[in-house]
């Protein structure tokens, strides 16, 4: 089962459209076709905001990279390879405030 905070190596589709990391933001009581990820790279990038430093250490990869906040998408499940890491809390708390800040959802509704 593919949980949240997981980090799955996931078959290519758009950026790059080669299989690349990416960690599961979605809530685990919905069981859809799609999974919400956010994908990871090892591009730095430009806006700071937008790029969350990790380590990812797994049998498939082992060195630093980015989660792209700002390219959150949905994946099939059976665009799942393997599973390679789990974000310990810290770190899926972080993501989830740049998140939040980048999609603007801390704005009172009016």
């Amino acid at each position: 089962m593919i949980k949240r905070g997981e980090i799955w190596i996931i078959r290519g589709h758009g950026y790059g459209s080669k299989p690349r990391p990416g960690i599961v933001i979605q809530n685990d009581d919905i069981q859809i076709e799609s999974v919400t990820v956010v994908p990871l790279t090892t591009d730095r990038g430009e806006v700071e905001s937008t790029r969350i430093p990790l380590l990812v250490r797994g049998p498939e990869i082992s060195r630093l990279s980015f989660a792209m906040v700002d390219k959150v998408m949905p994946i099939r499940r059976i665009d799942f390879g393997p599973r390679v890491d789990v974000v310990d809390e810290k770190l899926l708390r972080e993501i989830e405030r740049a998140l939040a800040g980048h999609l603007d959802l801390h704005r009172d509704a009016a």
